[in-house]
């Protein structure tokens, strides 16, 4: 029984289609031969609003139905597509066989889309090729090196080197009265004061326990 009814129903859905296809079409050749014909745009009218709702098994296009593009839509403009619509297609006034049905699709698809597109909202559209395209915030530049301070960059370096073992105290002594230096020197060049010499000296540090005076 199941499978019997699939069938008619497959088969109903084909018979419907290849009417409102025929219909359509007929309706479309005898506006080609006749465009002013009484009562034939009202059906054609008619005849696209079914062709348009026709592929119910893949889910019905409503926008298809109102004859409206899927972007840029606004509640005022199904609105007034529908109010259009419904003047053409309203059984009063179009004496189509398909009128009642198309009539009835109409207002489904109101019902459909005023809800998807509530009163002012709007269904973003996709951006155009022509339209700019959004501009960033550039990034933040480096300091200039004046503003660096050695490897730490424009960080503070630590207010005491020797707890970090990076600095000592010289291990050299003056190379003109053999006093030995006080001040706090790490690895590499350097220049000291001998102040009983008054004689500034250049320091070759290597180590904490080695280093050279001259």
């Amino acid at each position: 029984m199941a499978n019997d009814r699939e069938e008619a129903e497959r088969a109903y859905r084909i018979a419907e289609e290849r009417f409102l296809a025929g219909a359509l079409r007929s309706a479309r050749n005898a506006k080609r031969l006749f465009a002013s014909l009484p009562a034939l745009q009202n059906a054609i009218a008619a005849y696209e609003v079914h062709a348009a709702a026709a592929p119910a098994r893949r889910g019905r296009n409503w926008y298809a139905v109102l004859g409206l593009p899927t972007d840029a839509i606004t509640h005022d403009d199904i609105k007034k597509q529908y109010r259009r619509l419904c003047l053409v297609l309203h059984p009063d006034k179009n004496r189509s066989a398909a009128a009642d049905g198309a009539f009835k699709l109409l207002q489904q698809a109101w019902e459909a889309l005023s809800d998807r597109h509530p009163p002012g909202s709007a269904f973003a559209s996709k951006p155009s090729r022509t339209q700019p395209r959004p501009t960033h915030a550039p990034r933040p530049r480096a300091p200039p090196s004046s503003v660096r301070t050695g490897r730490y960059g424009s960080r503070a370096p630590p207010r005491d080197w020797s707890s970090f073992g990076f600095t000592f105290t010289c291990p050299a002594a003056c190379p003109r009265c053999g006093t030995r230096f006080s001040s706090v020197v790490s690895v590499g060049l350097c220049k000291l004061s001998c102040k009983a010499r008054s004689y500034d000296a250049t320091v070759h540090v290597r180590s904490r326990d080695s280093a050279t005076a001259f």
